[in-house]
């Protein structure tokens, strides 16, 4: 087992990705929520390119968007905003050698953190 680096939140900034489909879009208000409870924290947040779209994107793109999360060194946490059957989609396009290297924190839809 891998352990991720140490969350550290004085210099956190969370990164927030959509592993199922846009649910920025469809529940507006519960992302407006989040995110001010996150900022309220003093957190920042940096959002994977495909978070707040209107329309799922394909499941290689969604895995492409935790990728670049991964690879931020300035992200020290993952946050999933979705959960649920689309996050299965994106197992086969994940690159497994990328997480392992860059192990970092995740919270968020407990579907989600058991996949990635």
């Amino acid at each position: 087992m891998i352990k991720p680096r140490r969350f550290d939140p004085s210099r956190a900034t969370v990164g927030v990705f959509s592993p199922a489909g846009p649910d920025a879009v469809r529940f507006p208000g519960r992302f407006r929520r989040a995110l001010a409870g996150i900022e309220s924290l003093g957190w920042r947040v940096r959002f994977a390119p495909g978070t707040e779209v209107a329309v799922t994107q394909s499941a290689a793109k969604r895995a492409a968007d935790l990728h670049a999360l991964l690879l931020d060194s300035e992200v020290g946490l993952l946050m999933a905003m979705t959960g649920g059957y689309g996050s299965n989609e994106i197992l086969d396009h994940l690159d497994m050698d990328l997480l392992r290297m860059q192990a970092k924190p995740k919270i968020g839809r407990a579907s989600c953190r058991e996949r990635v």
